[in-house]
């Protein structure tokens, strides 16, 4: 006769559990290059632009970043307001 104990079903719970745990982080994975190169133009622009305001934030974080898109005039400004 098998005694069932509290290790023998807690590691049953446990390799219950493992696989959908790992199964999620795979599907969270994001595919930036591949997403760079099948995104709308003006979307991958304006991340882009965010991500360098972002970036400038933590250079110089006494000023207040953003990021603007002037499409009439082709410019990208990264302005770093004063706080």
């Amino acid at each position: 006769m098998t005694l069932v104990n509290r290790r023998y079903v807690l590691g049953g719970m446990a390799a219950l559990v493992a696989p959908p745990v790992a199964a999620q982080s795979k599907e969270v994975a994001f595919d930036l290059k591949g997403w760079i190169e099948t995104a709308d133009a003006q979307e991958v622009a304006s991340y882009l632009a965010e991500q360098l305001a972002a970036t400038m934030r933590r250079a110089n974080p006494g000023r207040s970043w953003r990021s603007v898109i002037e499409h009439e005039h082709s410019f990208v400004l990264i302005c770093g307001d004063p706080v």
